[in-house]
């Protein structure tokens, strides 16, 4: 792979090119504010609580690593219709 000139050789190459978080439509989330994963994961400041929308990977973790530091985490997880 040829990154920024310079040629780069290993046996695996992982892209990971980031992604944006879904903001779902809550009545009186905008007024309430929220946080997507990357505002979560740059805070300068714990809160006492969150609510965490999202039971998938990035919910999980971000939940894990704000209770790891003693904020009170709640984990809201959409139904899944059956396959």
């Amino acid at each position: 792979m040829e990154v920024g000139g310079e040629t780069l050789e290993t046996e695996r190459i992982v892209v990971a090119t980031g992604s944006d978080g879904r903001v779902p439509s809550i009545d009186g989330l905008e007024e309430a504010g929220y946080w997507t994963n990357r505002e979560a994961t740059t805070l300068t400041e714990l809160p006492a609580s969150v609510v965490v929308l999202g039971g998938g990977p990035v919910g999980i973790e971000l939940g894990q690593f704000l209770r790891r530091f003693g904020v009170e985490v709640t984990l809201v997880e959409s139904p899944r219709s059956p396959a």
